[in-house]
């Protein structure tokens, strides 16, 4: 019996086509996952670099320029301000993705922190936890967010706690059913 070692590179080859292959396959079998996958790259990559891509100042204001229509010096034309508005644009892109993924975490931690405390000690906790969080899922999202912002404030991390506690509350429910079923098996 002989055991080939393969060397450095030859691993690395490997891994190299068999990520390629992955990717190919990805694009072949789920187009469109894989498009969602490529605009949300670049949407990434444009709020991470804003500063590089944006030719003008975000609240550089040029009122010679104003209500300009889209050309080669402004892409999408200007505001009533002069400003540019493919920058403003870019300049949104980070803070649409800090938003996103700032909230996406803290919906993960509050599901994770109701949906486990719920699940694992049931009976009474379980019982009133699930009976708040159904009263609270029978809101509309958008007329919690509107009351939300009107109580606490408007501002970047207000929206991000309210979105966090939204998503996460109702996200709740997924956590709980899995620790249910983690509970019941016999390890």
């Amino acid at each position: 019996m002989t055991v080939e070692v393969k060397s450095g590179r030859d691993a690395r080859k490997a891994t190299r086509s068999r990520e390629r292959g992955f990717i190919w396959r990805l694009f072949v079998r789920k187009p469109l996952g894989a498009f969602g996958g490529v605009v949300l790259g670049i949407l990434f990559i444009t709020a991470i670099f804003a500063d590089v891509l944006a030719p003008y100042g975000v609240n550089q204001v040029n009122p010679m320029a104003a209500l300009k229509s889209p050309s080669i010096a402004h892409l999408l034309g200007t505001d009533n301000l002069g400003r540019d508005i493919f920058t403003r644009i870019i300049y949104g892109a980070r803070l649409s993705v800090i938003i996103a993924v700032s909230a996406a975490i803290l919906a993960t931690i509050i599901s994770v922190a109701v949906g486990v405390a719920s699940g694992y000690f049931g009976r009474l906790v379980d019982s009133g936890t699930q009976r708040v969080v159904d009263a609270w899922m029978s809101f509309p999202d958008i007329i919690v967010l509107i009351v939300g912002v009107s109580i606490i404030g408007p501002g970047t991390w207000q929206v991000i706690l309210l979105l966090g506690l939204l998503y996460g509350i109702s996200g709740s429910r997924v956590i709980r059913g899995s620790v249910l079923s983690a509970r019941e098996n016999l390890y």
